[in-house]
């Protein structure tokens, strides 16, 4: 990562004066128990199974896991804790309905255009495969980008390769088709996860309909079509209108100045397939563990230190965090010092968010190189390989970045979605098995240690500047 020769000694003066004889770093990193990890993350699987499998936005699972972050926090007497209510539209699915020649198929939930709801249609047309330019679909996954799609409902290939910043497929938008029906070809069998698409139909910038169907179902109906035979496709899907009501779960210091406030922030919800444990009970128990560390009254910050566990951070991708940018008041917005956020941290690489931008080109507001290096200082110290992860727009952090909510000082660790880094992403499989807690423990002691810091000297490390919209849209932010 790029610092500067200036900025290191200033960090190193900081870190320094951060650490009195009293209590340390150190000490402070001592407090976390990774018997309560395991704890938290044993409950957050038993609430999926206890619902359908899943801890989802808008389901059981994810109310049960809102009263499981209460319980524990209502304990103390030394935070203050509240529930934030929103809500989102949503629809209900009426009918679903997948027809090719007569023939019905299981066609799967119906995705709208960059997370949006599904909607009322009834779409036939005759039906056309996109094939693959390449056999290394994980490493160049572009599409024969010959094929007519104009008036026609498009069968396509999706390459489920983990890592959709990096490696999702990218439809050819040239010709608009009528819609798209997607299956997975490799890797992991027939759910194509929400966020992947979502992601990709976000890039595309137009809106079209589609589902998805089996792996089989897909393999068959593009062998027919590669055996010349004409196929006509009907897609009918009928909706009536919900709403979601959920919650954000806040809590925060009593102690520490009120005009300079850390904000960590998780998402708690999972996917709906998965009971979602390392993605991501395992960001939810890292700030519990915190939470229990400063609950002891042994750490003493300076500034106020406020944790949020957010809603529809999975199907939406922010919604219960801009929610809550949204609804701040100037002051309250000035007051934020930085965001730190949690994804994803009990298994995979030691991910740290790349706050300067030298690997990725894509950088954070000024200070997020500061928390870069705090994080990457301390893996390299415990001998521990650190990898930059790249700003995909695909967690909470995103809330924080934007000129139309907030921008803030941004970093954070995420252990990352790549097939190696979690085999069990969005599956059934991400249950309490999937974890490793002693990954978890050493991402949550970074992350103390890095909150220590910053909570007793952040104005020596990063200058507190109000949030200047104009200024920041003319920096490109």
């Amino acid at each position: 990562m790029k610092v500067s020769h200036s900025t290191t000694i200033l960090l190193c003066a900081a870190v320094a004066s951060a650490h009195p004889a009293s209590f340390t770093s150190e000490k402070f990193q001592s407090l976390i128990s990774q018997k309560s990890l395991l704890s938290d993350l044993k409950a957050f699987d038993q609430i999926a199974s206890n619902n359908n499998g899943n801890r989802a936005f808008g389901e059981p699972g994810y109310i049960a896991s809102v009263k499981h972050v209460r319980s524990r926090l209502d304990k103390s007497n030394r935070f203050k804790s509240w529930t934030q209510k929103f809500e989102t539209p949503s629809s209900n699915i009426e009918l679903l309905s997948l027809t090719v020649n007569g023939k019905s198929y299981s066609g799967k939930m119906p995705l709208g255009w960059a997370g949006g709801e599904a909607r009322d249609l009834d779409i036939t047309a005759p039906l056309a495969v996109l094939d693959w330019g390449s056999p290394g679909t994980c490493e160049h996954p572009y599409y024969n980008n010959n094929t007519d799609t104009t008036g026609k409902i498009v069968l396509n290939r999706w390459v489920n390769c983990h890592n959709p910043g990096k490696h999702s497929p990218h439809v050819d938008m040239s010709s608009t088709p009528l819609g798209y029906i997607f299956y997975e070809d490799n890797y992991e069998p027939l759910g194509v996860s929400k966020r992947s698409i979502s992601n990709m139909v976000k890039r595309t910038e137009r809106p079209f309909d589609f589902t998805y169907m089996s792996r089989a179902d897909g393999i068959e109906l593009t062998s027919r079509l590669h055996a010349g035979e004409e196929l006509i496709a009907r897609f009918q899907l009928k909706t009536s209108p919900n709403k979601i009501e959920s919650q954000n779960v806040i809590t925060e210091t009593k102690a520490g100045d009120p005009n300079k406030v850390i904000l960590l922030g998780a998402h708690l919800d999972s996917g709906i397939n998965s009971p979602g444990i390392n993605d991501n009970a395992s960001g939810a128990a890292l700030l519990l563990a915190l939470f229990d560390a400063i609950n002891q009254g042994k750490f003493k910050p300076k500034n106020k230190i406020r944790f949020a566990w957010w809603g529809g951070g999975q199907k939406y991708l922010n919604l219960g965090s801009s929610h809550y940018v949204i609804n701040l008041t100037k002051k309250e917005t000035d007051n934020i010092l930085l965001y730190l956020n949690f994804d994803m941290v009990s298994r995979g690489h030691f991910g740290v968010y790349d706050g300067d931008g030298s690997r990725y080109g894509y950088y954070g507001y000024p200070g997020s190189e500061i928390i870069e290096k705090l994080f990457e200082d301390y893996f390299t110290s415990m001998g521990l390989p650190v990898r930059p992860v790249h700003w995909h727009g695909d967690s909470d952090y995103y809330s924080f970045m934007s000129p139309d909510l907030a921008i803030k000082p941004v970093g954070g660790l995420h252990g990352g979605d790549g097939l190696l880094d979690d085999p069990c992403w969005q599956q059934t499989c991400d249950n309490l098995a999937n974890a490793n807690v002693t990954h978890l423990e050493i991402n949550t002691k970074a992350a103390a240690h890095a909150l220590y810091v910053l909570s007793q000297t952040y104005k020596e490390v990063i200058p507190l500047v109000p949030y200047n919209h104009t200024a920041a849209q003319m920096a490109g932010y």
